[in-house]
């Protein structure tokens, strides 16, 4: 007989999480091993993490790169208003959709065990949420046409507003696919779904579809995440609901609902006050700057943040383990962000025009600036997850409120110096959070603030970096392409130099595993057969 395990105590060696065959209900069967070689032991935490990485680096990177190359051909076929209106439209929709969610993902994440009452209870909410926000939605599209002074919202508004529905019937299930570091189901639903809406958009783009174009991709992309979703989970809801478990999810769920709200109108709230102060074709070179950084962060940062939360909640009730898991990946993700968003922010100037065509100029210089504030943006993340992980919304929402009111008060009393300057005030701002954080953290989670050397010796190369850049750049006088590919090389020359001195156990430990999986590949290469 199995031995219980601690209240609070890691699982360490665990294949899968406690959403087994018995809390799905035995009809639906039981989740996929992560390793289904016969007799195999099974995966420890670090190895599950690691090919969480993999998969879900393969899906940002497939995905991104395919929407992005969309992106350029709809970029030369549409204007700054069509996108203007969408990127509008989806503000809305984003925040709606946490909504829907009602902070059950972060408590199904986080949670010691759920049963098929549990799922089935919280799945039910969401899609009555859903049912009856994206119908408020729908039918409010000419009032918010009105307020934002933007006549084609009113009929794109209810056409996206299907996407807060079908986000109503997906959560539960990506959430237990999630818990269960299922990350290969997660990977394939999305680069199927996202790779079916870029031939859609292309499609109706080239048949002057126009803004069409871009509602049909969002539809498209939500609808066959849907169904890749239902057919490759064993969730299905029970005849079952849970008056006392709703209300102890939503008692957990309402703060961390509450922060993920919040911080999405930090994401969005700057679409909707620039839309609002500086109009909608200002909104769209906003909207494409933000788009052409984002490529970089999602890449990099955001593949490692996607593993890291729930990574951070199984190792919850072990301080030293999670101060280990907080510390390497916020420092691979610098490793990894610093040169690629340094190089997206020299290249701007020349690659926005070149792949958008000229009537994006403007955006190049924005996006410069958003690429160097994603850098703190995207190991802010990595604290919230932290918060999140070790049960803690409360603290992460007051936390993010606070971050949400000085970006807003920025906006509004900077739009009118322009973008590049409000860009400037909201990077500065930005380099706040992380600090911050992680004295928040440390507070009340016993995360010490020596977590983040590793972190900071990366940054402390990539400063480096730039100002060897900038000297290179002012000795070759000149703004030339060739110059700035040279004063970029010198400045890469020097991070990678100082990663090297600095952070030399950073780089053995991100290596350790790579090298560990490639001398098993050898070995089973070279095993005599049978």
């Amino acid at each position: 007989m199995r031995a219980p395990r601690r209240p609070g105590a890691p699982d360490q060696e665990a294949g899968t999480l406690a959403t087994s065959a018995a809390a799905q209900g035995g009809a639906a069967g039981p989740p996929e091993p992560a390793e289904p070689t016969a007799g195999a032991a099974p995966p420890t935490l670090r190895e599950q993490a690691m090919r969480g990485v993999l998969w879900t680096s393969l899906e940002k990177w497939s995905v991104r790169l395919g929407t992005f190359a969309a992106f350029v051909i709809l970029g030369r076929l549409l204007g700054p208003e069509e996108f203007g209106v969408v990127a509008l439209a989806m503000v809305f929709i984003t925040l709606l959709t946490v909504v829907v969610d009602a902070g059950f993902t972060t408590y199904l994440l986080q949670a010691d065990r759920v049963d098929r009452v549990v799922t089935s209870t919280a799945f039910y909410i969401s899609v009555a949420l859903g049912v009856l926000i994206s119908g408020s939605l729908a039918l409010s599209a000419g009032l918010l046409a009105g307020a934002f002074d933007a006549p084609a919202l009113a009929q794109v508004l209810p056409a996206v507003a299907v996407t807060v529905f079908v986000a109503g019937l997906s959560s539960v299930p990506a959430a237990l696919l999630s818990r269960e570091l299922r990350f290969r189901e997660l990977a394939l639903r999305q680069l199927v779904a996202t790779l079916s809406s870029v031939v859609v958009a292309i499609a109706l783009a080239l048949a002057g579809a126009g803004v069409w174009a871009l509602v049909a991709q969002h539809l498209v992309r939500s609808v066959v995440a849907l169904v890749m979703l239902w057919s490759s989970t064993p969730f299905r809801p029970a005849l079952a609901f849970s008056r006392p478990e709703a209300r102890r999810m939503t008692s957990f769920g309402s703060s961390a609902l509450l922060g993920q709200l919040v911080v999405q109108v930090r994401e969005q709230a700057e679409g909707m006050l620039i839309g609002a102060l500086a109009g909608v074709s200002a909104l769209g070179y906003w909207a494409v700057a933000r788009r052409f950084v984002g490529v970089a962060v999602d890449l990099f940062s955001s593949v490692i943040n996607v593993v890291a939360r729930p990574v951070f909640a199984r190792v919850k009730g072990d301080p030293a383990r999670l101060a280990r898991a907080i510390g390497t990946s916020s420092a691979a993700a610098a490793l990894l962000l610093a040169p690629a968003l340094g190089g997206v922010a020299l290249v701007s100037s020349f690659a926005v025009p070149l792949l958008f065509g000229d009537q994006w100029g403007p955006a190049a210089a924005i996006a410069s600036v958003l690429a160097l504030r994603s850098i703190a943006a995207s190991l802010s993340e990595f604290q919230r997850s932290a918060f999140l992980g070790v049960g803690r919304p409360g603290v992460d929402l007051v936390v993010t409120l606070a971050l949400v009111v000085g970006q807003a008060t920025i906006i509004v009393l900077v739009t009118s110096q322009g973008l590049v300057a409000l860009a400037w005030w909201l990077a500065a701002w930005t380099a706040l959070s992380w600090p911050v954080q992680a004295l928040v953290l440390r507070r009340v989670a016993g995360v010490p603030l020596a977590t983040y050397a590793a972190t900071s010796r990366v940054l402390l190369a990539a400063v480096l970096g730039v100002a060897t850049t900038a000297g290179a750049w002012w000795l070759l006088d000149d703004d030339g392409f060739v110059a700035t590919l040279l004063a970029g090389a010198a400045g890469l020359a020097v991070y990678a130099a100082g990663v090297a001195l600095l952070s030399r156990p950073l780089l053995r430990q991100m290596w350790a595993p790579v090298s560990a999986r490639l001398r098993g590949r050898r070995s089973r290469a070279g095993a005599p057969t049978s």
